[in-house]
Parts: C-alpha cells; sequence; structure tokens
C-alpha cells in the first residue's frame, strides 16, 4: 500500500537573504491545514510548526528580526504572550497609569512590604487607617467652622444661623467626624429647616 504524500499548496516568504524565514501550508490528511516555517540559523535548518497562520507569520517576523540584528536564538514572543501584554496594559491604563509605571508602583510597593503579600498588608491599612486620622468630634470641627464663618467677615445673622443649624446637628449626631457618613446626613436632615 502506498502513502499519498502531502500537498503543498503556497508557500510565503518572510524577510531576505540569510534572514529569509519560509512558511509552507501543508494540508494534513485530517483536513487541517498546518504551517510550518523553515530557515537557516548558525548552519543549520531549523523548523516550527503551527496550526495558525497569524502566530507563524508573528514568529516568522520575530526570527526574521532576530537574523537581521545577528541575534542569538532566544525565546520568541508567542501570540498569548502578546495577547497578556496588551490585557495587563489595558488593565493598567483603567487606573490611569501606563503599564511601565504600575509595574514600578508594585515594585515599590513589594519592597516597602517585605515578605507580606501586598493584599495583606492593603487590608491590615484599611482595618487600621482610623488611628492615621486625626480624631475630632463633631462639637469641635462645628465650633471650627463657627469660628471660620465669623472671621471670613460674614454678618453676624449668618454667623448665629450656623450656629443654631449645627447645634441641632451635633445634638443629634455624637461621634468624631470622621465617622460620618453621606447617609447620616441625609438621614437626619430634618435637623436642618429649608
Amino acid at each position: 500500500m502506498t502513502r499519498k504524500r502531502k500537498r503543498r499548496s503556497n508557500v510565503v516568504e518572510i524577510g531576505t537573504g540569510p534572514a529569509a524565514v519560509k512558511i509552507y501550508t501543508v494540508h494534513r490528511k485530517d483536513g487541517y491545514p498546518m504551517f510550518s516555517l523553515y530557515w537557516n540559523e548558525g548552519g543549520q535548518r531549523k523548523y516550527r510548526h503551527f496550526a495558525c497562520i497569524a502566530e507563524a507569520r508573528l514568529i516568522a517576523q520575530q526570527i526574521t528580526v532576530r537574523l537581521t540584528n545577528g541575534l542569538s536564538s532566544c525565546d520568541e514572543a508567542t501570540k498569548r504572550d502578546i495577547e497578556l501584554l496588551r490585557h495587563c496594559e489595558r488593565t493598567a491604563i483603567g487606573f490611569g497609569v501606563t503599564l511601565a509605571a504600575a509595574i514600578d508602583e508594585w515594585a515599590s510597593a513589594r519592597r516597602a512590604a517585605g515578605g507580606i503579600a501586598i493584599s495583606d498588608a492593603v487590608r491590615f491599612y484599611q482595618a487600621n487607617r482610623k488611628d492615621l486620622l486625626i480624631t475630632r468630634t463633631l462639637a469641635q470641627v462645628a465650633e471650627e467652622f463657627i469660628e471660620s464663618r465669623r472671621a471670613g467677615g460674614n454678618s453676624e445673622i449668618h454667623v448665629r444661623n450656623c450656629r443654631d443649624y449645627l447645634g441641632r446637628f451635633t445634638g443629634q449626631m455624637r461621634g468624631n467626624i470622621a465617622d460620618v457618613t453621606t447617609a447620616d446626613i441625609n438621614r437626619l436632615r430634618p435637623w436642618r429647616r429649608v
């Protein structure tokens, strides 16, 4: 029984001269195409096979650039590597920074955190950041606001109204200024007569 040879339908050449890489399209018996790269490097004929023409072209271009620049054989970036790079760039841009800036920031945070995972350091900071803020009561802040109105040259009626409104507010709300939320202010809105 004789075997049928695989048929080649076309050849694509990327690059010229000693940096040429040929892509042969081979139709396999199972009906799927296979894209084979062949090139000469270091006195040897080398090859790689791919199922996707786009990836074969990408690797062929990288090999051509490498051979043209006289670089030794190294790892080529695969299509997956490039997709991953683009994903990382989009993620960094979502935060308004470049990928290089994001990596620099991560490396700086990693050095500062030492052996602790950055996510653990952030959780610790969030749990303990109340200690980092200056603790001031609502009454202290209200009194400072009234003094700023008086020092700003506002009328005595305006200062008296501010004292009255803030007096009602601080009468219903106790605690530190850092603990006040928008929901608290909206809930206690009747303290201000409009």
